[in-house]
């Protein structure tokens, strides 16, 4: 708008010199002309120069590092001069808390039409668009003017995905091909007559089929075997976000997130450990089915803000208290000999993957630590993908 009426001032001057040096009926004409033309632009931006705008909700998906559109429909206004504006928009990922403000001008000739706005997110994460506020201008683009009220605080959201790794076929398929874990629970019965559970008095209607015979045989009371109740085991993926920041915590999750969407597709049942909320965290376990699952949490984990656990032990002792674990998939910057022993000491099927950026190196300690216990340790390359070596 500044540089339209840097403009204006000048053809203005310019006609006033005119007038001054060459006074005439043409030149007076034409400056009186240009003197009123601001005013009757003004005017008919203020009666016609407005529109309603509202968000259209669009593309669903993107992917961290391109770009992706988010469209806007106008409708009012006039169809001579069509409408001129900006809109004022607020662009946050809920999940890294990084926001910001953009204005975007527009042109339209007709009185109602479509706005594409182009965006890009550097970060995955769930990237809400919220109008802010719109300027509209005068035909001439001198003046501006607020827009009407009921077309802000509107909101849609993108949720935008990692570039997600071509992880090899041998990296998850060990601990995932057997989902029964042969393993009962501790404190119920269940129906599994292959197990005892506990043998207990007869109660009406329990069905004969439980009855202990070879007791019934030596005592005069009736007893009933319980069966036992078969705890389904399943893969549990973990991204280590604790003391990790930046683009390092961006890369475990990201790691953590391709193996997932390998299982998803695959379909091989897991769940997915973090630390998530505000302050210091919950850690939360999300379980995923299928590739429908895993996209409705992803947006589940997106939608919340990204926070870091206070320390990596405590984050390791929350893995170790979750039960029916058929095996423990780890992603982490690196692990200290001490955290690594509490990981891999448990007992646990464990699988280590170290996140490799530019130059990291191993860390040895934690990887000499966790091959004492026969876990798996793997080095992952945010570029090629794993390269196969082994504690």
């Amino acid at each position: 708008m500044l540089r339209n009426r840097l403009e204006y001032g000048l053809i203005l001057a310019g006609l006033l010199l005119f007038y001054l040096f060459f006074s005439g009926y043409l030149s007076f004409f034409l400056l009186v002309l240009f003197l009123a033309l601001p005013v009757f632009s003004l005017i008919f931006g203020l009666c016609f120069g407005r529109a309603d705008l509202r968000l259209l909700p669009g593309r669903e998906t993107a992917v961290a590092g391109g770009e992706f559109s988010v469209e806007a429909e106008a409708a009012g206004g006039s169809g001579i001069f069509g409408i001129r504006g900006k809109l004022k928009l607020l662009i946050r990922n809920e999940f890294s808390g990084e926001s910001r403000a953009i204005s975007f001008p527009f042109s339209m000739d007709r009185r109602r039409g479509k706005i594409r706005i182009r965006l890009s997110s550097s970060g995955c994460g769930l990237v809400s668009c919220q109008l802010k506020g719109v300027q509209f201008y005068d035909p001439l683009w001198l003046f501006g003017f607020s827009g009407r009220k009921k077309a802000l605080s509107q909101k849609i959201s993108v949720l935008v995905l990692p570039d997600f790794l071509d992880l090899p076929e041998t990296v998850s398929r060990k601990g995932t091909e057997d989902p029964d874990s042969g393993r009962y629970a501790a404190d119920r019965a269940g129906d599994d007559v292959s197990e005892l559970y506990d043998i207990r008095e007869y109660r009406a209607g329990d069905p004969v089929s439980r009855i202990h015979w070879k007791l019934l045989g030596r005592q005069e009371e009736i007893y009933i075997k319980e069966g036992g109740f078969p705890l389904e085991e399943s893969p549990l993926l973990a991204a280590d976000l604790a003391e990790t920041e930046g683009e390092g915590a961006e890369a475990v999750l990201k790691g953590m997130l391709s193996l997932s969407r390998n299982f998803a597709v695959r379909g091989i049942r897991h769940r997915i450990g973090l630390q998530m909320g505000a302050g210091e965290g919950v850690f939360s376990v999300f379980s995923v089915e299928g590739e429908a699952s895993f996209y409705e949490t992803l947006r589940e984990i997106f939608s919340a803000a990204r926070t870091f656990s206070p320390g990596r032990l405590l984050f390791i002792r929350s893995l170790l208290e979750e039960r029916g674990v058929s095996g423990i998939y780890y992603f982490t910057e690196g692990l200290s000999e001490r955290e690594a022993v509490l990981l891999c000491g448990a007992g646990n099927d464990v699988h280590v993957f170290q996140i490799r950026r530019g130059k990291t190196r191993e860390d040895a300690a934690g990887k000499a630590a966790a091959g004492s216990f026969g876990a798996e340790w793997k080095v992952l390359d945010m570029e090629t993908g794993t390269d196969g070596r082994r504690a």
